[in-house]
Order: C-alpha cells, then sequence, then structure tokens
C-alpha cells in the first residue's frame, strides 16, 4: 500500500522520523544519558501534548492534487485493469515548542524557538529533503523569513515557531475494469 499510497499516519511516521534525524544531526537532541530532557514529535492536538515541553507538533493544514496526472488501461494477466496516478501536495506546519526557565540566565548559548525553527528549515532545505526522497517524497524549498512566532502569555513563559512544509507525495489507484469499451467505443456500429 505504502509504495501506491501513503496514508495520512505514514506520511506523519515519514515527517517525524526526519524531524526527530534532523534535530539530532543538528545537534539539538541531548547526548545519552545526559539529564536534559530529549525533544519529541507528535501530530498537532494530542491529549499528551498538554503542558509539553521540548516538542515539535505537526500538523496537516491542506491537501490538494497537483502535478502529473495520467490514466493506464492495461492487461494484468487474464484481468484488465485501470490505473490513476496523480501527486498529491500536502501542507505540514511545524511547531515548535519548549519552555524558557526565567531563573536560568540567558547566554550565547541559550537556544530559542527560532534558532530551533532556523535549524530545522536548515534540514529540511538540504539533507531532509533528501530523506524525503529516499521514502518516495519530495519538500519544497521552506522559505526561512515564513517563521511566525507566537507568545504564551500563561504564568510558564513559552514560546511558539510555526513554518509551513509543502510535501509532494505521489499516489496511485489501482481498479480493475470489466470492459474497455469507455475508452474506445464502436462508433461505427455493424
Amino acid at each position: 500500500m505504502s509504495e501506491a499510497n501513503k496514508g495520512k499516519y505514514e506520511v506523519i511516521k515519514i515527517i517525524r522520523d526526519n524531524i526527530l534525524l534532523g534535530l539530532s544531526t543538528m545537534g539539538l537532541q541531548p547526548k545519552t544519558g545526559s539529564i536534559e530532557r530529549p525533544w519529541d514529535v507528535m501530530e498537532f492536538a494530542q491529549a499528551s501534548f498538554q503542558n509539553a515541553d521540548k516538542i515539535v507538533l505537526i500538523n496537516n493544514i491542506r491537501n490538494g492534487r497537483v502535478g502529473w496526472q495520467s490514466t493506464k488501461y492495461g492487461i494484468q494477466g487474464d484481468e484488465l485493469s485501470r490505473v490513476e496516478r496523480w501527486c498529491e501536495e500536502q501542507k505540514w506546519q511545524i511547531h515548535i515548542l519548549f519552555k524558557r526557565d526565567t531563573n536560568v540566565p540567558v547566554t550565547a548559548d541559550t537556544l530559542t524557538v527560532e534558532d530551533a525553527a532556523s535549524l530545522l528549515i536548515t534540514w529540511f532545505n538540504g539533507k531532509g529533503c533528501e530523506e524525503f526522497r529516499r521514502h518516495g517524497c519530495a519538500n519544497l524549498i521552506v522559505d526561512p523569513s515564513q517563521i511566525f512566532v507566537y507568545n504564551d502569555d500563561s504564568s510558564i513563559y513559552q514560546r511558539r515557531a510555526v513554518f509551513t512544509v509543502n510535501l509532494q507525495v505521489p499516489k496511485k489507484w489501482t481498479s480493475p475494469e470489466e470492459d474497455l469499451d469507455a475508452i474506445k467505443p464502436d462508433i461505427f456500429p455493424v
């Protein structure tokens, strides 16, 4: 199924694994054995998201059919078949959140959500794109100037950086056909 038609949760797993690899490669994941909390990635609006820290949320905001589209009729064994192919563009919002402890002084090494978003965009515009291609997808270049930052006015200071990744996912659907009369109708009846 996945080679022909990737479903939502398969795409979420591909994006999640790609983000975790990017966080690790870009040096944002703590070293093994560290007491520092590691980053996590999950789908937007999950119950376990409540009061989370160091988290990347992914949210599918729109899907649309784009690119090449084709219909092919053929014979597989003794059966006639119809194969539809198209490319679906999926827009995924990436939300980066983490709490900032106001008791810890800000230093030159202090990471902000803007820094984390910028590093992930750099990842998606390079090695992350190659990682998507390894799974049969591809992302369009992410514009680094399109990072939106939101402040949380709760008792714990938290900022959220959001940007969008446009992912192109090829789709294919095969169905049996009873006959090919619909393709080449007999215009000169006998």
